[in-house]
């Protein structure tokens, strides 16, 4: 589990900064939800049309200086920042992300993913007195704050009495039903909707999961060994479905688009479907409850 911040502090790639620490923030800058929208004027009439709008990620604005007494413990501290806002790490990587936490007053630890952009010194009047004023942007790759602590669901096909799978079955098999339980219930507290990372374990043929109560389901219409795994990541900076030997199983997917397949707030109901004789399988679902503030 990480470490809780403090109010009013942030953490990059390791690095603390804000209250208490040599780089302070004396204000945040939330900045708009960069929306994309479909609209057309109305052809040879007053009006406009609208189209299919979709939202993009922001910018966060950092106003930073170094709370330090010498030049030099300045130049330490701004070096120190700089060196994890340049995001050496991913800035190689297509679609990588990198996490930056913070936690405002009164609220719990959240974070957001995306990759730092500018850092600029907006003063060095007083770097004498150890003092550099800078402004630093975070650009987000997508909306949601995101909460610290992630949650999972483990979901098993299970050869008992008591529902699952019987030797022999008739496939296709089915989760029992755990009435009640939480090992089949995920709760998004959050405001917004969030997007889950499901992984199947093997051995099974087309695994599934589902949100009971709208009957939203994604299916993988392949076969997985005993050694074999699946991870569908929905969250919008990857949008993949891999084997743990890396292959692509994009091909192989059934069901609503990864955008759309989101955990909705509040409780759902999940169940795990797919065809196997052993019992061994598996399907874990994560997720991090998701806010519209952080």
């Amino acid at each position: 589990m990480p470490t809780e911040l403090q109010e009013r502090q942030f953490e990059l790639s390791g690095l603390l900064f804000g209250d208490l620490t040599p780089v302070q923030c004396d204000d945040v800058d939330l900045g708009d939800v960069a929306r994309r929208t479909g609209d057309a004027d109305s052809p040879g009439a007053d009006g406009q049309q609208f189209g299919l709008d979709y939202h993009d990620g922001r910018v966060i604005s950092l106003d930073l200086w170094t709370d330090t007494t010498t030049a030099a413990d300045a130049r330490s501290a701004w070096g120190a920042l700089r060196t994890v806002w340049s995001a050496d790490q991913v800035r190689g990587v297509s679609r990588a992300v990198t996490t930056l936490r913070m936690r405002m007053p009164g609220t719990d630890t959240v974070r957001v993913y995306g990759r730092p952009r500018r850092m600029t010194p907006a003063s060095q009047r007083m770097r004498d007195a150890g003092i550099v004023d800078l402004v630093a942007d975070f650009q987000t790759a997508d909306r949601g704050f995101y909460a610290d602590v992630e949650q999972e669901r483990t979901l098993t096909l299970l050869p008992n009495l008591s529902g699952g799978l019987m030797v022999p079955f008739t496939p296709p098999a089915t989760l029992n039903a755990i009435s009640n339980s939480d090992s089949t219930m995920a709760t998004n507290t959050g405001d917004t909707p969030t997007w889950p990372v499901i992984t199947f374990r093997g051995p099974i043929t087309n695994p599934s999961v589902e949100w009971v109560a709208t009957g939203s389901r994604l299916t993988l219409q392949t076969t997985l060994g005993a050694s074999q795994t699946a991870v569908i990541d929905t969250r919008p900076w990857a949008r993949t479905a891999l084997r743990n030997d890396g292959a692509s199983l994009a091909g192989q997917l059934r069901g609503p688009r990864l955008s759309e397949f989101t955990l909705p707030t509040g409780s759902t109901q999940i169940a795990f479907r797919g065809q196997d004789p052993t019992g061994t399988s598996s399907c874990v679902v994560h997720w991090r409850d998701c806010f519209s503030t952080p």
